[in-house]
């Protein structure tokens, strides 16, 4: 889905894997489509994990469970996003560039704002 619409797209196979992959491509990431349950690591220990390496980089949360009780979990912890499973290609698309529009005007503010979908 994300290289249709013109990402280039790091996959990895659970959240291990996925902060590796963090370290290695730095500052080449430009943002995280997070799954809320994933093998290894939960994605509560991944997001932290990824708030400590890469404070300011919008990570989006994706799950089919409850979106109001995901959303709560995070509260407070600069969740870029939202998006409730399944989704489809436009419904991607519109979250990602608020989460990158948000990121973008954050860091040009210095202030912590927080969204959620």
């Amino acid at each position: 889905m994300l290289e249709r619409i013109g990402f280039t797209v790091r996959a990895e196979q659970n959240g291990a894997a996925g902060l590796k992959a963090l370290e290695e491509l730095r500052e080449q990431v430009r943002f995280v489509l997070l799954d809320l349950t994933m093998p290894r690591m939960s994605g509560d220990e991944v997001f932290r994990a990824m708030r400590r390496a890469r404070p300011g980089l919008p990570v989006v949360l994706m799950t089919g469970f409850s979106a109001p009780d995901a959303v709560m979990r995070f509260k407070g912890q600069g969740l870029a996003a939202f998006l409730q499973k399944p989704f489809c290609l436009a419904e991607l698309e519109r979250c990602l560039e608020r989460a990158l529009r948000t990121t973008a005007a954050t860091t040009a503010s210095g202030t912590t704002t927080e969204t959620a979908n």
